[in-house]
């Protein structure tokens, strides 16, 4: 929370899904690697901090902003559809457990 948005977590109220997923390097593709996303339901303080971005996040113009659950979907959907260099990976995860959190707490 403090590296993508500045935020501190008052309090982590529960744990609500966790995604493997597995794939092959891009430098070696006889390599592979497992990743495991936990997602969390937390409270955070009010006031944001400065983000500690990684090079690519910058690059891309990572930014906190609120924003409807609904309409987030849309703008990762509309991004994996156009099939432009922002559809990433990421944002074919992110857009999945978007659709299932909007599924439980809607």
């Amino acid at each position: 929370m403090a590296e993508e948005i500045g935020a501190t977590i008052k309090q982590i109220k529960e744990k609500i899904a966790i995604i493997q997923e597995y794939d092959k390097f891009i430098d070696e593709p006889e390599d592979y690697f497992t990743m495991i996303s936990h997602y969390y339901l937390v409270e955070i303080e009010e006031k944001l901090g400065n983000q500690d971005l990684d090079k690519y996040e910058k690059e891309l113009g990572f930014r906190p902003v609120e924003v409807k659950i609904k309409d987030a979907i849309k703008v990762y959907q509309r991004n994996i559809e156009s099939k432009n260099s922002r559809a990433t990976k990421w944002i074919k995860r992110e857009t999945y457990i978007l659709k299932r959190l909007d599924e439980i707490y809607n």
